[in-house]
């Protein structure tokens, strides 16, 4: 029964199909085409050097700073970072999500092969007799396979993987993207560890002269050579020189934390580190052209791949207006006895195309192809902001260095007339030409000059980091 009625079946669908797909045959449809959107990019990269600054950028064609943390010489923080990247968590994770979106890519491509299945089933069952003549209680035993098929005559499958492939690219981006921040989160931590050790330092250096100035100021005072006031504001000025260092000791601590969270370990590491003077600006600082820029940095490619998939959904949503057909091919057996499963009388098969055909579905399909148009302009805005974000980040950073430096050195000229003044104004007080106001207002200026260029020092590192950060190097000897 079930094979005869297949039989006739089969000739006028077949042809009722072939009629149908008549007019669309070899028609594939792709959907609109990609086409990077065209951004309009200055000449040269962006920013500009303080005229009192030392010439530090240049501009490159080719790859500028690739791997910008070397170029301080410090195998400590090469170590860091390698560090970083074998354990980071956060890393791990996102590569977890690139996984997971290949294994999507591999789940959208399946409708491409035939999708072969089996089934069997087994029931008891009672049948009611037509005539009233009683009912009869008998088991059904059913051993069927088939084969279906989906044919991708419109594109929408191909659309499907297009889009698919690219957002794991875009996933893939991003999480180089995260490796260049976290790369540039390791320097700029390391940097905090030794900038806060050294404000410690400068603490301490600033209690020890004022013990010293409390030394002198109480022999004066016992021999009747000075006031009590004197002797109370150096007290007072050591105290608070003292309580600077828990505070600087406690930056330190926290920035270890953050370190070792970075390199995939729980807090409590303690690491060395150098003070932010020890550490000397490169020579020169590659800075590239804007072209090169978005083609580097991963976020850029990311915004790019997310427009790519949003392009290709649109394919999708076109070519569900489409018919879809399928071939499908079922064979089995179907008997009241076990025994004769494997029976050719008990056997039956069916094969033909079938064919889905949207006519009116109350206008979810327009407004399906409205949606992914809207987040392909939407996907646009994105890619061409995060390229004006990434120049906007080396404009600030370039900027920033050159002011630093600038800064930084006239803060060295600061403490290297605090020293002297200091000098002098202890030299004039011993031999009292001056009185300790004068002592205490240049140990005071001392200390903060100190303090300052530290501050500075430590501004000059960060924009580089920040820089390098922005040039987008760092994540290309990623595994």
């Amino acid at each position: 029964m079930f094979r005869s009625l297949a039989v006739r079946a089969s000739r006028p669908r077949s042809i009722l199909a072939l009629a149908l797909l008549a007019p669309t045959a070899g028609c594939v449809v792709k959907g609109p085409e990609y086409r990077r959107p065209t951004v309009a990019l200055p000449a040269k990269m962006p920013g500009e050097a303080v005229p009192s600054a030392p010439k530090l950028f240049s501009t490159t064609a080719g790859d500028p700073w690739k791997s910008w943390w070397s170029t301080f010489h410090d195998p400590e923080l090469d170590r860091l970072i390698a560090d970083m990247r074998a354990n980071n968590l956060s890393l791990k994770e996102a590569m977890s999500r690139v996984r997971a979106a290949r294994a999507f890519v591999r789940g959208v491509r399946s409708p491409l092969f035939p999708q072969v299945y089996a089934d069997g089933a087994y029931a008891r069952a009672k049948d009611s007799s037509s005539q009233g003549g009683g009912s009869s209680n008998h088991n059904q035993w059913d051993a069927t396979g088939g084969v279906a098929w989906e044919i991708d005559l419109f594109g929408k499958t191909a659309n499907a993987i297009e889009a698919a492939c690219a957002e794991a690219s875009a996933l893939e981006e991003d999480r180089r993207a995260l490796e260049l921040v976290l790369v540039a989160d390791v320097a700029q931590t390391w940097f905090d560890v030794g900038a806060a050790r050294a404000e410690a330092e400068i603490a301490r250096d600033t209690a020890r002269l004022l013990e010293e100035t409390l030394g002198l100021v109480k022999a004066k005072f016992d021999a009747g050579l000075t006031t009590e006031l004197d002797l109370r504001r150096t007290e007072g000025d050591l105290a608070s020189a003292r309580a600077l260092i828990p505070e600087a000791e406690r930056k330190s601590a926290v920035a270890e934390h953050r370190l070792a969270i970075l390199l995939g370990k729980p807090p409590g590491s303690h690491f060395a580190s150098k003070s932010p003077a020890s550490f000397q600006v490169p020579p020169e600082v590659p800075v590239g052209l804007p072209a090169a820029l978005i083609e580097r940095r991963p976020d850029v490619r990311a915004a790019e791949m997310r427009l790519v998939a949003a392009n290709a959904r649109v394919g999708v949503a076109i070519a569900e207006f489409y018919p879809s057909v399928s071939l499908v091919g079922r064979a089995g057996t179907s008997t009241l006895d076990a025994e004769k499963l494997l029976d050719s009388k008990t056997f039956l098969w069916a094969i033909g195309p079938t064919i889905h055909i949207p006519i009116f579905e109350g206008g979810r399909l327009a407004a399906q192809r409205l949606q992914r148009e809207a987040e392909t302009d939407a996907a646009t805005a994105a890619y061409v902001k995060v390229i004006y974000d990434a120049l906007g980040e080396v404009a600030d950073s370039v900027t920033g260095v050159s002011a630093r430096l600038s800064s930084r050195d006239r803060q060295k000229e600061a403490v290297e007339a605090a020293t002297k003044a200091v000098e002098l104004s202890n030299l004039a007080y011993e031999k009292g030409i001056t009185g300790y106001v004068n002592v205490l207002d240049g140990q005071r200026a001392l200390a903060g000059a100190r303090l300052a260029l530290l501050n500075a020092q430590r501004l000059v590192l960060a924009d580089l980091v920040r820089l390098g950060k922005a040039l987008g190097g760092g994540w290309e000897s990623a595994p």
